[in-house]
């Protein structure tokens, strides 16, 4: 009977062993590190970027000492108002977009002054219209011909509106 006893145990054991031996081992292996988050710009980076944009709304196409044109307005606002409130969003708040004006240099200064001050409140009035609860976020500003711009074909190119990012 012991044999018997022994030889059913080894049995036992051989099955078991072969059992053993015929499962697969899966190894797990680790999941994969997510990718590292992308650095977020700093302030100053967006305020960079945000200023590139910006100079791609400038108004232009006033004549002479011409300081309020509902046209040239509304022409700017059907290709620009939508681009434009979307960056205005995107400044952080504790700065202001300024709405500046310039002139050419034709008249002097006092009257280069006068006329850049008029498109800048012009304009600025025409966007608080249009920016309803946002016009807060807006300032002006104006330079008369200080910043006459030679590089510009022609003088009327310096009759503008652009804009400026600041505290």
């Amino acid at each position: 009977m012991n044999i018997r006893i022994n030889h059913l145990i080894l049995i036992n054991i051989f099955l078991l062993v072969l059992n053993c031996s015929s499962e697969q081992v899966v190894e797990q292996k680790p999941a994969p590190e997510p990718p590292p988050e992308p650095e977020k710009p700093s302030e100053e980076e967006i305020l960079e970027g945000l200023r590139r944009e910006f100079k791609n709304f400038e108004i232009v196409g006033f004549r002479g000492d011409q300081t309020i044109s509902v046209p040239i307005y509304k022409k700017w606002k059907a290709r620009y108002l939508k681009d434009f409130i979307t960056n205005l969003d995107k400044i952080p708040s504790d700065y202001k977009l300024y709405v500046v004006g310039h002139a050419d240099p034709h008249g002097g200064k006092r009257k280069t002054i006068r006329v850049a001050n008029g498109r800048s409140v012009f304009i600025k009035k025409m966007l608080s219209k249009d920016l309803k609860g946002k016009s807060n976020r807006l300032a002006g500003k104006h330079y008369g011909s200080q910043r006459y711009q030679e590089n510009k074909k022609r003088s009327s190119a310096n009759r503008r509106v652009d804009f400026e990012i600041g505290k």
